[in-house]
């Protein structure tokens, strides 16, 4: 019993060579772990390489349609939009409202922000001649066709005034008292660019 069991412990084998180590379980954890951190640890390179070329070729594309719009000429015409003739009638439709009264402002907050837009729509200014065309539709019964049909009239007309940002719109509000109210919003131009910069 001499090699079997000594105070309660196994007996090496008897075979062990000079290579034999006896290997205790905190090592042998210790050596998985960094086994583990090995194999992990060369994903995220591989993942990161693949990262840094995919950031390259969305930089290069990007670079590319940049480079494509800077030698583009953008056709600056406006295309002439369909309007019915100035002397058509507004359609006959229903639900409509007998409209007795009919102006073009300019909105409020855009009067405070830009005081001189106010001028636009006085006597012998430049757009004063959109309240005259408004007239026309003094006593008509208008419908949204009607309605929209003005607006776009209107608008032909400032466009070929050369007022090709300006818009009208038509705010809501009761039409049964026979009051028809459109906004005129000026087109404010910031800075024009061209292709080899700002004017």
């Amino acid at each position: 019993m001499e090699g079997e069991m000594a105070h309660g412990r196994a007996a090496p084998p008897a075979t062990a060579g000079p290579f034999s180590v006896r290997v205790g379980g905190r090592v042998l954890l210790f050596l998985l772990f960094l086994l583990l951190l090995v194999l992990l640890g060369s994903r995220p390179l591989s993942a990161a390489t693949n990262l840094g070329t995919e950031e390259q070729r969305l930089r290069q594309r990007r670079d590319q349609r940049g480079r494509q719009q800077r030698t583009e000429v953008p056709d600056a015409r406006l295309l002439p939009e369909t309007v019915a003739p100035l002397t058509a009638e507004p359609p006959v439709e229903s639900p409509c409202f007998t409209i007795d009264k009919l102006r073009l402002t300019i909105p409020a907050s855009i009067l405070r922000r830009h005081p001189g837009t106010a001028a636009l729509l006085r006597p012998g200014d430049r757009l004063f001649f959109l309240q005259g065309e408004l007239r026309r539709y003094r006593g008509r019964c208008l419908g949204t066709a009607g309605i929209n049909l003005i607006v776009r009239r209107l608008t032909a007309l400032q466009i070929d005034r050369g007022f090709t940002t300006t818009r009208i719109a038509i705010p809501e509000q009761d039409l049964s008292f026979g009051r028809l109210r459109l906004e005129l919003i000026p087109g404010l131009i910031r800075n024009l660019e061209t292709n080899r910069g700002r004017c």
